[in-house]
């Protein structure tokens, strides 16, 4: 049976453009013999519009929106069931990262319009995106995370500059809590540069960490699940500045990204292990990437979890998943797929 996939891309947080560029690469490889795709674009207001294919990424304003309202506005605010479904859609890959796409708001939107969707439900995309969550759950259940201090916004400052980079010593990274995209975050090699990076992380989330600086290794494994669940090789990000930065990701590219990585048999089985056992500890499905540091003391520190990475047929998920025998296109059909087994069980589940 052949399918309307819409795929939804853009939204309103700081990696809109990032965004667009996922979408774009899974447009051009979708199997148009499984699937029609249909491109939603969701613009930096939050407002909804359905594109043509051939010049969605040039004609940004497009005025055909889509009411998500019940009184008919353009704006995504008490949307309707079955608005969705009612534009031929079967079943929607959504490709906003970061806020109000990765976060679980867009995926409670589409269980509310009873759509079936690519990646983790709410709570589990509501938890890996949040770091200080992910630390304290994964921490509780025995993975080694990196050490760190969470400070809130609306708190005000609880410990002074001087009682934190004394925790730390030397080097730490001051981020946002539930940014991706290394968004917000610096690196900071001194007390002095502590305030600022502190400031400059409050610009992006009212919750933010201060995490140790580990010394060692960036290392990456991407999850698909399935019957088995497939942990892929590991992958190695190598930045100029052992920083990988925003910057580094999308507008330098200097960065080396290396795959498979060069470890140790053992190590990679450990890191592949334990990335699953994260996956299922945080309760999701689909896909995600997980992110590690190998020290040089020998630890494997869990960083973070992805739950919608980037999509890019450079990007590191598609791409490790592709060396471990899953060719882009197969990935996008198996996640759709698996996408509409985990729609139909719950319809049956609530049935009984």
């Amino acid at each position: 049976m052949k399918h309307t996939l819409g795929i939804i891309a853009g939204g309103m947080s700081g990696e809109h453009e990032v965004s667009l560029q996922s979408a774009q690469s899974v447009l051009s490889a979708v199997d148009r013999e499984r699937f029609t795709p249909t491109i939603i674009g969701v613009d930096k207001m939050g407002v909804w519009r359905e594109y043509e294919e051939n010049n969605w990424l040039e004609n940004p304003n497009n005025p055909k929106t889509i009411s998500l309202s019940a009184h008919g506005k353009e704006m995504p605010i008490t949307p309707q069931p079955g608005v969705l479904k009612k534009m031929g859609i079967d079943v929607v890959f959504p490709l906003i990262h970061g806020s109000f796409g990765e976060d679980g708001t867009l995926q409670g939107l589409l269980e509310f319009m009873a759509v079936p969707y690519v990646g983790p439900d709410v709570s589990g995309s509501a938890i890996a995106i949040d770091k200080d969550l992910t630390k304290r759950i994964l921490s509780h259940a025995g993975l080694d995370v990196v050490p760190s201090i969470t400070l809130h916004s609306k708190s005000g400052l609880t410990h002074e500059a001087n009682e934190i980079w004394n925790a730390f010593s030397n080097t730490c990274f001051v981020k946002p809590a539930r940014c991706g995209s290394s968004l917000g975050i610096s690196k900071v090699t001194s007390k002095e540069e502590l305030t600022k990076a502190i400031s400059v992380a409050f610009e992006h989330d009212d919750k933010i960490l201060i995490e140790k600086a580990v010394i060692g290794r960036e290392l990456e494994c991407a999850v698909l699940d399935g019957l088995p669940q497939t942990a892929s090789i590991i992958g190695e990000i190598i930045p100029p500045d052992g920083f990988y930065s925003y910057e580094e990701k999308y507008i330098e590219a200097s960065t080396k990204l290396e795959a498979p990585a060069n470890i140790s048999q053992d190590i990679s089985d450990k890191i592949r292990e334990t990335a699953l056992k994260a996956f299922n500890i945080l309760g999701l499905e689909g896909m995600a990437r997980v992110d590690f540091f190998y020290s040089e003391a020998g630890i494997i520190y869990l960083n973070e979890v992805n739950t919608i990475p980037g999509f890019t047929k450079i990007s590191m998920f598609p791409r490790l998943l592709e060396l471990s025998g899953v060719p882009y296109t197969e990935l996008i059909t198996r996640l759709v797929d698996l996408a509409i087994a985990r729609f139909e069980r719950r319809i049956k589940l609530n049935k009984a």
